[in-house]
This record gives C-alpha cells, structure tokens and sequence, in this order.
C-alpha cells in the first residue's frame, strides 16, 4: 500500500508514520485553504497561505518546536515570507476561522475513528452523549503596549469545549476574545448547536433556565448538576428513594423549571446522590436535573454524571502533552488560533493511541497519549528532511475510511510495550514527622542504609 520508504521508515517507527499520515490527511493543502476561503469575513489572502501557518502552528503546540519563531527558524528558505508576515497573519486570525478549523477537521478524523472505534460506546447508550466545559486561557505576557503598564494581568480569551466520548475527540469550541467572559456568554451560540436526540453533559455552571430550556426546544436532553440559586425550581413531588450507588443512596422526585423572563416551564426530574464521601469541595449531596425520561432510571444518571470528567481528563492530557496556551501570543486572536490547534493536534493523537490499541485487541492496559506523543516529536523532524510531500500521496488522497484502515494495518506494527501506561503508582505510606535539618549527605545516607542490610 505504502511506497518503499514509507514502509521501511514503518518497520522502525510506525507510530510516527501514523502521526505524520494523519496530519497529511487532516491538515492537506487543499482542505485548510477551503476553510479558510469559507469562513473568513476580513483577513485577506497573503503570501502567508492558511494551509502554511496551520502546520507551523501544529508544530509549536506538538512541542516539536518550543516557538513560533523556531518553528519560522527550521523551515527557513521555504518560507512564503517574512517573520513579520508570518506574526501578522497569526495575530489576524479570526475566530471563526480558528473554530472552523476544528470543525471542519474533527469531522473528517470522525469518519475515519467508525473504522477504527466500530463499536463507539456512549455513557448513556442510545443517545448522542456531548460533554462541555468552559477553558479559559492563562494570563499571557505583557508584550503589547496596552498592557505594559497595566496592574492587571492580560487575559487573551475563552472557549466553550465540547466533547464527544464515544469517539473521544474534540468535535467543537465555541471562541470568545474576551478574557472576562464566562460559560453563559456563550450559550446563545452553544444552543443553536444542539441537534435532536443530543444528550449534554455539564456542571453547575451551566445550571441555569436559557441552557435548560434551549436543550429542550431543540429536542436534546441534558444532565447538569443542580446550582443553588441558579434556577427557578419549582418541585412537584417529594424525594423518594430509589437505589444505592456505588457513591452513595439516589433520591428523585419531578418538578419544573421556569424561564425567569417568560414564565415557560419544562418537566425536569432532579436526582439526589446523598454521598457516602464528601467531593473534593466537600459537598455530601450531588444533584442533578435532566430531562430525560422516565426510562432512563435515577441511578443511570446519578452513575453516568461519573463520565463528564472525561473531559478533565482530556484537559489534562492537553497539558501534559501539548503546548496550547502560548504566553507568548499576546493578541487575542493569535492565542485562540493556538489553542485551536491544540485541540486538533489532540483529536490527532486520539486517533493515533486508538488505532494502536484497536490494532493489539490481545494487549492489556491502555496505550500512554504522553509517550506517543513524545515518539512523534522525536521523530518528526528527521522524518520532514527524509521525505518529499510525494512521499505521502497514500495518506493525503485517501478518504476518511480508507485512512481508518491504513492506520488499523500501520498499527499492528507498533511495539504496544513501548507505549502502554503504568498503572498509577502506589500511594507511599504515611512519612513519620521528623526534625527539619538544614541539610544532609544523601551519599552518607545511602551507605548507612547499606549497612544496616
């Protein structure tokens, strides 16, 4: 299927073929240009293609290069134009660019995981389960002049994340420029997303009339933990109980909650997970409203809230082995086109570890996203000045399926003990109180401990 170097580079490192295959795919010429042809309002075509300053900034987020700069430093000679240039069309990426750019790509990385991921399992099965959460990006530096003598630090922005579990990508980010907004600036928006049969996932901060009742007009259901004060809840039945969970007993009873401005009301059950720990905030009671029906017992959504965190999860991940959150771009645009970026940097990697575990059905324990995506920055660069674009032709004329199934055979390739996950480590017992010293030999330490052997 592959030429002859693909495949002896394959014999050695498949996993990095597989990243950089994904990323010809994903990311090719024609496709970001388009989007950036369709969605763009103001920013103008320059030298500076779309299609150019996409790979770059994947570059800078996988880690493979630590800055723009060094990024614009390695492909000297090859470049459309100058550094100037390249900041200027960065710093004027608008945000529907920058979200269409995920969209768009996620889609395509969609198709090809019903290969690799045939059976897609959904926290709440026969619904279309979608988690969202609010990201909002670090304080940058104070480069811009604006900001220099600001007390303040300077916030570049927000997103609205949304995340789909049974195929474990990123699908949508929903981008703000203001660093002071919050969840509720962005429900209008998020609203007009939902699609019938959706089933949405979120914590209290989205607990509130207009995400409630905007869910249910558009024929969605949600679970959203209850906010006190939040919403206007009007019970119309007593707690009763119902099970006991895992986390503690469940309690339900059904009521209503009202549009503040209209008086509307939708049918809501609210659940109650009277815990047997308290959280990590020290709440002992969890309660969630949903509008999901009666079929759908209390203790299935008091359990399947559980999975919401998979997108702290994926967050988490993002940190560990992505750079995003660039400090160092300062304008508001040029930060959220990052993260942007490193979302589809993420739903690449996501493509990558699940076709190596599909590919090992024998293998035990989950592959490492971390250590694969350390392969990958290893091996890039080597990879970019041994090969030619022609090189590539398999994986960038291929369709989303026909990707899924070049993945799923390059996969079986991969050594899986090289990237499968430690189990976490045990928790080290309690370390007795001792006097603090200003200091101590860790050698004497040591050779004492040797005797005492």
């Amino acid at each position: 299927m592959f030429n002859e170097l693909i495949n002896k580079i394959a014999d050695n490192s498949p996993a990095a073929v597989m990243a950089i295959g994904i990323l010809k795919n994903v990311l090719s010429a024609e496709k970001i240009d388009l989007i950036f042809q369709n969605y763009r309002r103001t920013q103008r075509k320059s030298p500076w293609l779309f299609s150019c300053i996409v790979p770059l900034m994947t570059i800078v987020v996988c880690k493979i290069r630590p800055a723009v700069h060094a990024a614009y430093k390695a492909v000297n000679g090859t470049t459309p134009g100058k550094l100037s240039a390249l900041y200027g069309k960065i710093n004027g990426v608008e945000t529907q660019v920058s979200e269409a750019l995920l969209r768009e790509t996620a889609q395509d990385i969609r198709e090809a995981m019903t290969v690799i991921l045939p059976q897609q399992n959904e926290i709440i099965p026969g619904y279309h389960n979608k988690i969202v959460d609010g990201n909002k990006l670090p304080a940058t530096e104070r480069r811009l002049e604006v900001a220099r003598n600001q007390e303040a630090v300077p916030l570049p922005g927000f997103a609205l994340v949304v995340y789909e579990p049974a195929c474990r990508l990123i699908t949508n980010a929903l981008l703000c420029e203001d660093g002071h907004a919050q969840e509720r600036t962005l429900f209008p928006r998020l609203v007009s997303s939902v699609e019938p049969n959706d089933l949405w996932f979120a914590d209290r901060n989205f607990c509130c009339w207009n995400f409630t009742h905007g869910i249910a007009k558009r024929g969605g259901y949600f679970i959203v933990r209850h906010h006190l004060g939040s919403v206007r809840w009007i019970p119309e039945t007593e707690l009763e109980y119902k099970e006991t969970s895992a986390t503690g007993d469940v309690w339900e009873q059904c009521g209503v909650i009202e549009n503040t401005e209209t008086g509307e009301r939708i049918a809501v059950r609210r659940i109650e997970v009277r815990l047997k720990e308290p959280t990590r905030d020290g709440d002992t009671l969890l309660g969630l409203f949903s509008n999901l029906p009666a079929s759908v017992s209390a203790l299935v959504i008091a359990d399947s809230y559980h999975g919401r965190w998979r997108i702290e999860t994926a967050f988490a991940e993002l940190a560990a082995m992505l750079h995003g959150e660039i400090d160092t771009l300062c304008y508001p645009e040029a930060a959220l086109f990052a993260l942007s970026c490193s979302y589809v940097a993420y739903n690449i990697m996501q493509c990558l570890v699940s076709s190596i575990e599909t590919s090992h059905p024998e293998a035990k324990g989950p592959v490492s996203a971390y250590h694969v995506a350390h392969e990958v920055s290893s091996s890039y660069y080597g990879l970019s000045i041994s090969t030619e674009d022609s090189d590539w032709e398999e994986f960038t004329q291929a369709s989303p399926m026909e990707l899924g199934r070049m993945l799923l055979e390059l996969g079986a390739k991969v050594n899986y003990s090289r990237f499968s996950k430690r189990p976490p480590p045990k928790k080290p017992p309690t370390r007795k109180p001792t006097v603090r010293k200003n200091h101590t030999s860790t050698a004497k330490l040591l050779k004492n401990h040797d005797k005492s052997d």
